[in-house]
């Protein structure tokens, strides 16, 4: 006998809760949970969709229905991905400013550290289904964009590589993604930090001359 699963859905915005609360947590209105009861939600069953997922494939030769979605308890998130998360790898780049902190930054480590909660918190809404979760955390990379959109001025964004030999290349964090898609499918990376050498910590760089 299949078992039941008692969830709450919005009226308003479709998002999913555990339990009752007063206001929905994704769209704020009030009053507008409901309790539903559903079929709990078995493993999905590895398929050769799942074997092929851990090799890169290009965009055009994926169907959208390919595979079976796995919805997470947040609805708006599910809403983005197309009604869930499909089998194979979520990887999730934030950076390794977002583990320590990192001084004179607060906006820029607080979205990365919300990088690294959203991780774990899918890792624990997957585990048990045929998804790998992993988050990759760069440290220092020299990229022209990133540096010149952070801080607005070319001569500030110079500033930031002064003095170090060996940054990290976007070529490198590319590189790191590959590796982690490709394991073998039993194999999660739940976390991999990538800084330069030069680099010991967010705020602690070697610099030459």
């Amino acid at each position: 006998m299949s078992k039941k699963r008692v969830q709450y859905v919005c009226q308003s915005c479709g998002a999913t809760a555990l339990r009752w609360a007063g206001q929905c947590k994704e769209c704020g209105e009030w009053n507008t949970l409901v309790e539903t009861i559903t079929e709990a939600r078995s493993p999905v069953a590895a398929s050769p969709g799942w074997v092929a997922a851990n090799q890169p494939m290009p965009l055009p030769e994926i169907q959208a229905d390919q595979f079976q979605r796995l919805p997470v308890a947040n609805g708006e998130l599910s809403r983005v991905l197309g009604g869930g998360i499909v089998p194979g790898s979520v990887i999730l780049v934030s950076s390794s400013a977002g583990l320590k902190g990192q001084p004179f930054t607060p906006g820029y480590t607080a979205a990365k550290h919300a990088i690294a909660v959203l991780t774990k918190t899918l890792r624990l809404e997957l585990n048990g289904q045929p998804v790998r979760v992993c988050e990759i955390a760069p440290g220092m990379v020299h990229t022209d964009e990133f540096a010149l959109n952070r801080l607005g001025d070319p001569e500030k964004a110079a500033a930031v590589y002064a003095g170090v030999a060996e940054p990290l290349l976007a070529e490198d964090i590319a590189d790191a993604v590959r590796w982690v898609a490709t394991r073998p499918q039993h194999v999660n990376i739940d976390l991999m930090v990538v800084q330069p050498i030069a680099q010991a910590a967010a705020h602690k760089v070697h610099r030459e001359g």
